[in-house]
This record gives C-alpha cells, sequence and structure tokens, in this order.
C-alpha cells in the first residue's frame, strides 16, 4: 500500500496546507510526516516508542509510526492486547526507511481515536516516588496498600488523563473511579467497559513485560501503556512505552547494580571455584580470595558451602548473599564456616532474576546425600528440561537454569555408581554452555561442557586441589597451575586417586567452540584459558587493528580496563605513542548511585575522566573492546574532544556485533545492538569519531591461537542450533 504524500520534513522545512494541522508536533522530535488520509506516519529522528516527546495531546485521534523498538512490543504483546499495525512492503515506505535499511522492520498504524487515559504500572519505587511513600504512603499521588513496595506489580494501575486540556482536567493523577467518570461522559454507556478493560489490558501486559525484563536482569520501574478505539470501537494498544525510570539497571536497594559504563559492557554470566583440602584443613578462607580473585566474572552475589569430609554425612555450612564478596563475607560469617572441602560462586545473572534465591552455590538434600553445585555458563534446553521435571513433581526454589542441573544429577544418583557418573550422566542432557563444581560428601567434582565455552581450570597447592574458572584465582591462592579442564571432560578428585578423568562426553576437537570473548573481555588479563595468555591475546588484536586500520595520530590510549592491552598491542605495531589518557575511580563499585538525568554529574564521568594534558591538542585513536548499544562510546569521545583532542579515531578489538549470544554472555536482541543494519561509516556518526576500525573476524582465529573458537555474536552460525526464541529467563513466571 502507499504511504500516502509527506506534508512535512524537518530536513526540508516543506510543508502545505494541512501542516497547520500538525504544526505542534514539529516542537517534538519528528523527522518527517505523511499522510494519505487513512494512516498518519511521524517519524521520530530517534527512533524509539512512536509518541515519545511528540505533543500527541494537540494531535488527538491519530495514529503514528512505528519504529523498531515499537513494532517488537507490538508483536511481543498482540496475543493480549489487539493492535492497529499495518504491514507495509519496505519498498512502498518513504525513501527515510530505505535509507536505514530497516529490512521490513517497519510498520505503520492506522489512524485511531485514541483514549484519553493513560495507565502507568509503577513496578518499583524510585526517586521521589520514594520519598512520597516513605513520607505519607503515596505514589504520585496513588495511596498503595501496605507490603506492596517492593512487589511484582502494584495491585492497580496509576491513571493519568493524557488529554488534559480537552476534558478539562489538570491534575497528575486520577483514580479508577475518576477514569470511569471520564470515558462515560465521552462515551456514554461504555464508560465503566472501557475502563475496566484497560485495566485489565494494562495488568495482563505489565506482567508479560515484566518477565521479560526480569529474564534480562532489568527491573521495570514504570511501564506506561495508551489505548485507542477501532473503526468497531473495540479497544487495542494504540502506543506504549517501557522505561526504566531514573536508573537503566537497578537493584533491590534501588541503586544501579551494573558497574561497567552505563549498562554498555557485556558480562559473563559467573565464577566459579571449588577447594579439596585432604590434609582436612578448613578452605572457606581460601575460596573467599579465589572468589575475590574471580569478582570481574560477577558482582551482583556470591556464595560459599562447606564441608566437612571426616564428618556428619550430608551436613554442609552455606552463606550467600546479593553483593560483591567482601559485602557479603566478613570474619564474622566465614569463621564458623567449618570444612575440608567446598565450593564458592560469584554471579552476573542472564538467565534468572537477581534475586538472593538465585545466589549459588546451590545445596541439595537428598536421599543418597548432599550435593552443592557452582555453575557458569547458560543452558539452551533448560526450559524442556524443567518442565519434565516439573511435571514429576519436582518444586524449585530458583529461577536459574542451574537448578535444573542439580536436580538432573540428584536423580542420575539414585541409580548411578557414583556421583561422578550421575554428573556425566547429567550432563548428557543438558545442551548449551557449562563449567560446574559438584562438591559431595567425599568428592569434589569438575564438568565442562564439549564444546568448551566457558573456562574451567585445576590447581594444587600442598596437598589440597582446586577447580577455578581462571588461573589468575589460583595465582591469587598460591596453587601451582596443573592443567585445564578439557571441553567434554569430567574430572573427580579424591584423595584416594588425585585426579580421574572421564572423557566420554567429549567431541572432535574441530568441533570445539569456545567463547571468543574470555580473551578480548571477559577474563583478567593475567589468566592463560587452554594454554593460551589472555594479555598476549589482547596485545595481538592491537597489533591487528594497527596492521589492518592505519591511521596518522599522536597518542594511542585504551578505555579502562580490557582496552588497556589491545591499545599496548596497537602503539608497538604502528609505532605511535601509547599514553594514558583516563583516570578510572577505582572506588566506584557497582552499587553506586546513578545521578539523576537532571542532575550535571554523568555516570560516565563519575567513573572515567580524562586527563587533559595527556590530549590536548592531539590526535588520539582511542581502542575500546567492544561497541555494544552504542550509548557509551559516544560519551567517551566526546570527554575526549571536550579535553582538547583535535581528532578522535575510535579502534575496537572485536567485530561488530551482529547476533544475540545464548550461551552465557548477555549480549541483548539484534535491534537493540548499533551494529544492526548500520554500515561501519553510520556508526561512526553515530558516537561522534572521526573514523572507525573493528577487528577483522578472520583474525580471531591468530588471537586463540589457532583454538576453535565460537563467533556467532559475529556470524549469526552457532556451534549448536540455537533456541527458536529468545529463552533467556523464561523460569520467570
Amino acid at each position: 500500500m502507499s504511504v500516502g504524500d509527506q506534508i512535512f520534513s524537518a530536513d526540508a522545512g516543506k510543508e502545505d496546507k494541512r501542516m497547520q494541522e500538525y504544526r505542534p508536533i514539529k516542537e517534538g522530535k519528528v523527522r518527517e510526516v505523511y499522510d494519505n488520509g487513512e494512516s498518519l506516519i511521524i517519524v521520530a529522528t530517534d527512533r524509539i516508542s512512536a509518541f515519545d516527546h511528540i505533543l500527541k495531546n494537540q494531535i488527538t485521534k491519530k495514529g503514528a509510526i512505528l519504529t523498531q523498538m515499537s513494532k517488537f512490543w507490538f508483536d511481543f504483546t498482540k496475543d493480549i492486547v489487539p493492535n492497529h499495525m499495518i504491514s507495509v512492503d519496505v519498498q512502498d515506505m518513504p525513501e527515510f526507511f530505505r535509507n536505514q535499511r530497516f529490512d521490513g522492520n517497519s510498520m505503520m498504524c492506522r489512524k485511531l481515536e485514541m483514549l484519553p487515559i493513560e495507565c502507568i504500572v509503577r513496578g518499583y519505587i524510585t526517586g521521589s516516588g520514594w520519598a512520597s511513600y516513605q513520607e505519607n504512603g503515596t505514589v504520585c499521588g496513588i495511596r498503595l496498600a501496605d507490603g506492596l513496595v517492593e512487589s511484582d506489580m502494584l495491585p492497580e494501575p496509576i491513571y493519568t488523563p493524557s488529554t488534559k486540556a480537552e476534558i478539562g482536567l489538570h491534575d497528575e493523577n486520577i483514580s479508577f473511579e475518576k477514569s470511569v467518570e471520564i470515558l462515560e461522559k465521552l462515551y456514554p454507556g461504555r464508560g465503566a467497559h472501557y475502563a475496566a478493560e484497560l485495566r485489565d489490558k494494562t495488568i495482563a501486559l505489565y506482567k508479560k513485560c515484566a518477565e521479560y525484563a526480569r529474564g534480562r536482569g532489568i527491573i521495570i520501574a514504570d511501564t506506561k501503556f495508551e489505548f485507542g478505539l477501532d473503526e468497531s470501537g473495540n479497544v487495542v494498544l494504540g502506543d506504549e512505552m517501557l522505561q526504566q525510570q531514573n536508573e537503566e539497571y537497578m537493584s533491590e536497594n534501588n541503586r544501579v547494580r551494573d558497574d561497567s559504563h552505563a549498562g554498555e559492557k557485556l558480562h559473563e554470566e559467573c565464577g566459579v571455584f571449588g577447594m579439596y583440602d585432604f590434609d582436612g584443613g578448613d578452605v572457606a578462607s581460601t575460596i573467599y580470595y579465589g572468589l575475590f580473585a574471580l569478582q570481574h566474572r560477577g558482582q551482583e552475589s556470591c556464595g560459599i558451602a562447606v564441608s566437612e569430609t571426616d564428618g556428619p554425612k550430608g551436613k554442609v555450612t552455606s552463606y550467600k548473599g546479593m553483593g560483591l564478596v567482601n559485602e557479603v563475607f566478613t570474619e564474622k560469617n566465614l569463621e564458623p564456616m567449618h570444612g575440608d572441602i567446598g565450593v564458592g560462586h560469584v554471579r552476573y545473572s542472564t538467565a534468572g532474576s537477581s534475586t538472593r534465591e538465585n545466589a549459588q552455590p546451590l545445596v541439595l538434600n537428598y536421599v543418597k546425600g548432599t550435593l552443592a553445585l557452582a555453575h557458569n555458563g547458560n543452558l539452551i534446553n533448560a526450559t524442556e528440561l524443567r518442565r519434565d521435571l516439573e511435571y514429576t513433581g519436582a518444586i524449585f526454589q530458583t529461577t536459574i537454569d542451574s537448578e535444573v542441573i542439580a536436580y538432573h544429577i540428584a536423580r542420575e544418583r539414585l541409580n548411578a555408581r557414583t556421583v561422578e557418573e550421575a554428573v556425566t550422566r547429567a550432563c548428557k542432557k543438558i545442551r548449551g554452555a557449562y563449567s560446574l563444581v559438584v562438591m559431595s560428601p567425599r568428592k569434589l567434582i569438575g564438568a565442562r561442557d564439549p564444546y568448551g565455552f566457558k573456562p574451567l581450570c585445576i590447581g594444587k597447592r600442598d596437598n589440597a586441589y582446586i577447580i577455578a574458572s581462571e588461573t589468575c584465582a589460583l595465582d591469587t591462592v598460591g596453587a601451582e597451575y596443573v592443567r585445564d579442564v578439557l571441553p567434554g571432560e569430567t574430572v573427580t578428585i579424591t584423595p584416594e586417586n588425585g585426579i580421574v578423568s572421564d572423557m566420554s562426553r567429549a567431541l572432535p576437537k574441530e568441533q570445539e567452540a569456545r567463547c571468543i570473548f574470555e580473551y578480548i573481555y571477559f577474563a583478567r588479563p593475567d589468566s592463560h584459558i587452554d594454554g593460551v595468555s589472555i594479555y598476549a591475546s589482547r596485545i595481538k588484536a592491537g597489533r591487528f587493528l594497527a596492521m589492518d586500520s592505519p591511521v596518522e595520530a599522536d597518542l594511542v590510549v585504551g578505555v579502562p580496563e580490557s582496552g588497556n592491552a589491545a591499545a599496548l598491542g596497537y602503539s608497538l605495531e604502528s609505532g605511535i605513542p601509547y599514553g594514558t589518557a583516563f583516570v578510572k575511580n577505582s572506588y566506584v563499585g557497582r552499587t553506586f548511585i546513578k545521578p539523576k538525568q537532571s542532575s550535571r554529574e554523568s555516570s560516565v564521568r563519575v567513573k572515567l575522566n580524562v586527563l587533559k594534558e595527556a590530549v590536548d591538542g592531539k590526535r588520539v585513536i582511542m581502542i575500546d573492546d567492544s561497541i555494544v548499544r552504542g550509548t557509551t562510546s559516544d560519551r567517551i569521545v566526546k570527554m575526549l574532544r571536550d579535553a582538547g583532542a583535535t581528532e578522535v579515531h575510535v579502534r575496537i578489538s572485536s567485530p561488530p556485533f551482529l547476533w544475540p549470544c545464548y550461551f552465557g554472555t548477555d549480549i541483548p536482541e539484534r535491534e537493540q545492538l548499533i551494529a544492526y543494519n548500520r554500515s561501519v561509516e553510520e556508526i561512526c556518526a553515530v558516537i561522534g569519531a572521526d573514523t572507525l576500525g573493528y577487528l577483522d573476524i578472520d583474525r580471531l582465529a591468530e588471537m586463540a591461537e589457532g583454538l576453535p573458537i565460537c563467533k556467532g555474536c559475529f556470524t549469526g552460525t552457532y556451534p549448536m542450533k540455537p533456541p527458536t526464541e529468545d529463552i533467556r529467563g523464561d523460569f520467570e513466571r
């Protein structure tokens, strides 16, 4: 179908007499307006929600453009509430869309009679709302029932008149009864029906959106839904906007959960550490220091579980909590943890919400004794495995896939000769990425998935053995590196037999697929994974960038910390001096309070500051490990320019992200990736750099010294068949 005539273009500044009707929207973020009588397209400049910052109050009874983000949410919620989307072939879209290469993902909306009531659900109280609640028990003027402050959903939506001038209201919020009264005046005999329908559909929509968000570690603070009436008078979804008010990611205490640059950086899932002291010494304090060394792999929660092998069989002492290792553990709670065998865990969630019950290790008591399990990775068939367990009576205490593994080990143990055999049998049922450390009453067991996605290594200190995610943890506790657990291997450690290996799950070496981001970003630079130095890999990446993306400049700098080694490599190869341009505030933890939008402070500037003397008047090459959404790179580039850099050339030590990850790295959906449907030149313009260069994808194998690697997030070709839909967070129900 034809989209109609262009009646306004912000770029060209042209308009005809019909533009008089739409003149108020020129004050908003509008690029173009099209109208064919049946449908209206309003193209927002920033490609976000249809009516965001557009003065819709003054152009009532109109539909609007659906950009990619809006299309996703409309598709996502259409099973609950019909919407007013119209499929349009990309060739029939305005030139603007064809230039943006949306690949047919754009949609058009029919004109609607917009209902004058917005429904807002506050899923979490933040900012001034919290102060209001503490003072008088209300949020935005709406009184809440006791005990509902941190609930999954408040009992009633908050109603806001969206066309205040038209209905003669000026209050910010109104009651449900008032919404009935307003709608009844406008639609006699139907007001109560419409109001109830808005309420019920809002609650159903919120539940689905909240489930989706929790599975990605996002806490929704504020969700607004807007509805309209179609030609038959049916309520349809007219526009909706998912908001994370004030903070992008928040912890349970209303603080930011992300220690990266405003949520831009990627995160690993977890770090694991297990220890068995054959001489009977307590291992809790050593596990503590091991977890401290692995803190970079997860900062949301941590835990330790220990047992005495010569004590009562089945007695496990455990402690876990939300926060950093040195915040959760003190001398007071470590001192009672006696045991010569134990496991520990640090967590960042990519599946399962960030709550204390989802912290690990998991401890299971069952008919054969006890198990304590720590897991790093992400399973792609956990949903179906969990469903099968639930239908046979299993009751789950968490929403993480690690509990599925623990249950299957316990069930297999009923018919297996040994616990290690049960672990191997359970591992043959699960698909995805995993490195496990399992503690039974008398054995320490490690297991790695057949592809080798996640690292796992073995160390020895005196007469004690250690299994850990990275070798840096062995160095921290004074242990000697023995070897890596091989992909597909199960190792069992006991005083009687030392290390016993089972390779029955192994694949041919050419099918292995280590996560390349361990070498690019995740692992600590002083670690070695499968015999390859992480530091040397990053130096190589920098050298390759200098070879493949040279540019004349005066200074090479890295974005701390992971960009530093690659920057040094670029300098060594190019001969351009390496320098320090950024000072990182080491005391900003994951729980710092993010500056409000009204504040002058920037979360990036709080964490990073530029040394003006180092960059003033210079052409700077800035090296970083990745660009995900691009929400931080532009700020850092601007900081360098504000400090006096005459040119800023950005080089990235990885290829562009084009696909999500299903194996434990929180790469988001394609639509949220800056490289999706953008050329390198377009990305360069978005972040404000003079030039931009990515690492050539063919260089990745050289970085890993020829080891087989997974490149799925760059190519869309995964080592195993991925799920047909995003299953991250599927247990959040």
